[in-house]
């Protein structure tokens, strides 16, 4: 048994379709088994079984861990902390300007 993406849009963006009743759990461990594998960033699960297509649209995102109690300054205090040893730079991480800190979402259209 292998695995075959529906559709891949611009070797970027995976793109699962389904026609069930309700996305279950493993319709999204599907996706991200994916996303994964293929080590992509970003996937749209999309149910066709929806009453309105926007309700059937689910957006996952690979390679974006959001640890429990995970805030920039409790990031920004542990690298400072951390051993010398490791030799861990500490201006790439106090920026807020990186994207990786920003909690906002860009609006959906």
């Amino acid at each position: 048994m292998g695995y075959r993406v529906d559709l891949l849009v611009e070797r970027a963006v995976v793109v699962e379709l389904k026609t069930v009743s309700k996305l279950l759990p493993v319709h999204e461990a599907q996706l991200l088994s994916y996303l994964r594998l293929g080590n992509f960033r970003a996937g749209l699960l999309i149910n066709f079984h929806a009453a309105r297509l926007k309700d059937g649209i689910k957006r996952m995102v690979n390679l974006f861990p959001e640890p429990s109690g995970f805030s920039v300054t409790s990031a920004t205090s542990a690298v400072k902390n951390a051993p010398k040893r490791f030799n861990v730079p500490t201006r790439a991480v106090e920026s807020t300007d990186s994207p990786i800190f920003s909690r906002s979402r860009p609006p959906v259209r």
